[in-house]
């Protein structure tokens, strides 16, 4: 999943340029540099680390804040669509962990992503949503270092993941 949003993102930014140039042959304003945040799933996949030790299920969708206009929001989306994949930018329905920590993923010349760092990502399942994350959280208990801690200390309970 990492190459294949490494390839999306370089296509959107490419998208972008030549939309710029349009634009400023126009005598228009150029777009601003998008920022694009990865959340979830996906966070997890862009983690050599994390990604190495876990069994990752594959995710259909990307959780993602994207600070853009919307030309560009539809771009991605159709990106992402013609590799069967789908934006979720519902940002109400996302919890972030106060405090949070973001890594660099791309910082392309009209296009920044980074993401979650992991075990923010997995704080917020363990929290949020521990039944449909109990197989993840689980396996990432024993493999991540820090995970037990930080569960505790936004309020979950790590106990209730081990068998």
């Amino acid at each position: 999943m990492k190459k294949l949003l490494e390839e999306i993102f370089t296509e959107l930014d490419r998208f972008i340029d030549g939309e710029n140039e349009r634009r400023r042959s126009d005598g228009g304003v150029a777009l601003p540099k998008v920022e694009i945040v990865i959340l979830g799933q996906a966070s997890l996949f862009l983690d050599d680390q994390v990604s190495a030790k876990l069994n990752l299920a594959q995710t259909f969708d990307l959780d993602a804040l994207v600070r853009s206009e919307h030309l560009v929001k539809k771009k991605l989306n159709d990106l992402l669509r013609s590799h069967r994949l789908e934006l979720e930018i519902e940002p109400e329905k996302i919890w972030i962990p106060p405090n949070s920590r973001f890594n660099l993923f791309l910082d392309l010349p009209d296009t920044r992503v980074t993401f979650q760092d992991p075990i923010f990502t997995l704080v917020s399942k363990a929290i949020k949503a521990p039944e449909k994350n109990r197989f993840l959280i689980e396996e990432a208990l024993g493999n991540v270092d820090g995970l037990e801690e930080a569960i505790v200390k936004y309020g979950g309970d790590p106990e209730e993941f081990k068998s």
